[in-house]
């Protein structure tokens, strides 16, 4: 396989999709990912490059809901405009997030999952992206990280992808935000992370705003 794209030309590529999607002023770029920000609660679309993903030119789009105000899983506060990947309450998919709003909200379509469950990366949570940008094409039939594949044959198509992801973030954010109330996080902690070490500390949290 060729090198793979650099992660500040994928960021690049984000900013600037971001630029002609979301156009209202709500939404900020700051330090390489998408921020919407009402009262204490950040909604932001966070732009994955780990150095793994680098490697395998597998990149992910992930929503991740932060409550500015509450701590965060290892117990530190949360600063605004920072991305909070695998340590916030809530994350979900860009791509599963307009089949949940198109279900009516059932906890059928999406519901809290982990990030990682026995070591998988899951789908609920990121949208993976092969992106090897431009003249540097040679994807297999299928890239695999942790659980998460991408089955592009072209450019194009993962540019489609990653603008639909933005869309969605865009079109969705002040819902989401909306329907996770306080209240509903506890819910689904309770129906489906009441296992998880960082849920019983979230549920104990948010029980108590």
């Amino acid at each position: 396989m060729e090198a793979s794209m650099k992660a500040d030309d994928y960021h690049e590529l984000v900013r600037r999709i971001g630029q002609e999607v979301l156009l209202s002023k709500a939404f900020e770029y700051r330090q390489k990912n998408w921020h919407y920000i009402v009262g204490q609660r950040q909604i932001s679309l966070l732009s994955g490059n780990t150095r793994f993903g680098i490697g395998f030119a597998i990149k992910y789009l992930t929503i991740a809901l932060v409550d500015l105000d509450l701590p965060l899983a290892n117990g530190t506060m949360p600063k605004r405009y920072r991305g909070y990947d695998g340590t916030c309450v809530i994350q979900i998919s860009p791509m599963v997030i307009q089949t949940w709003a198109k279900s009516g909200f059932k906890d059928s379509a999406w519901h809290y999952t982990p990030t990682w469950v026995n070591g998988q990366i899951q789908l609920a949570c990121y949208h993976p992206v092969y992106y090897g940008g431009p003249n540097r094409w040679s994807p297999p039939e299928a890239l695999r990280l942790g659980g998460m594949a991408s089955q592009y044959r072209d450019e194009a198509t993962a540019v489609r992808e990653i603008r639909q992801c933005i869309e969605h973030y865009g079109t969705y954010s002040a819902t989401f935000s909306k329907r996770i109330r306080c209240s509903e996080i506890v819910r689904q902690l309770k129906r489906y992370g009441a296992d998880e070490p960082s849920a019983k500390m979230w549920i104990a949290v948010y029980a108590g705003k």
